[in-house]
């Protein structure tokens, strides 16, 4: 009974639009790691406006490096001298209503004046709310992006 509520859940549209980043800086390996949490429709019909085609991310085998593509197109990372960092493809986990995105990117000395823009979803929703949480040792910031908005500059803060 429950599978079937959450399934039925799953097929409804939901009524806002909104993205969860986290950026963390991993000092032992040198590397930003990101996670996207995305609700897994809005994922699908933007792949599939890309592709020409209908996308079911739970039927497709090898969808990591469209994902990757369209992943490198809306999220964009500078260093503090405006140098754009490379992501590159860990994953991807997918849930009923949400699905998990995992990159990383070579890490800047510091994350403070790095920018950020994040445009998911932008080409679908013009009330796309993208929130980008960054974390540096024990200092954190917080982004939020519209659809129109582009760079923003990060001021972490204890």
């Amino acid at each position: 009974m429950m599978t079937t509520a959450l399934l039925f859940l799953a097929l409804l549209p939901h009524k806002f639009h909104a993205s969860l980043t986290e950026i963390e800086h991993n000092p032992e390996t040198g590397k930003l790691e990101i996670v996207l949490r995305l609700f897994t429709d809005d994922l699908e019909q933007a792949l599939g406006l890309r592709l020409g085609r209908k996308i079911v991310l739970d039927g497709e085998k090898n969808i990591g490096p469209a994902v990757l593509t369209y992943m490198q197109d809306v999220l964009k990372l500078k260093d503090s001298d405006g140098n754009l960092l490379s992501l590159s493809w860990v994953g991807i986990e997918l849930e009923v209503l949400h699905t998990y995105v995992y990159l990383q990117a070579d890490a800047p000395q510091s994350l403070e004046d790095m920018q950020v823009s994040m445009r998911i979803f932008a080409e679908l929703f013009s009330d796309q709310d993208n929130t980008v949480n960054l974390k540096q040792a024990a200092e954190r910031a917080s982004l939020s992006f519209k659809s129109n908005q582009h760079f923003k500059t990060v001021h972490l803060s204890k």
